[in-house]
């Protein structure tokens, strides 16, 4: 699966964003590949992460 660019920008800056990210994933239509859009479970954050 080819990824496309993910760049988002906001008031202040701009950059690499994983929510742009996910939505072309979810949006693409890439033979052979299965997007689950139900969603999941991840893990918090745990030592000294914000």
């Amino acid at each position: 699966m080819n990824l496309p660019s993910a760049y988002g920008s906001w008031p202040i800056g701009g950059g690499d964003n994983p929510g742009v990210l996910g939505e072309k994933v979810r949006t693409a239509n890439s033979r052979g590949v299965v997007v689950n859009k139900n969603g999941g479970r991840a893990r918090s954050n745990t030592g000294i992460c914000n």
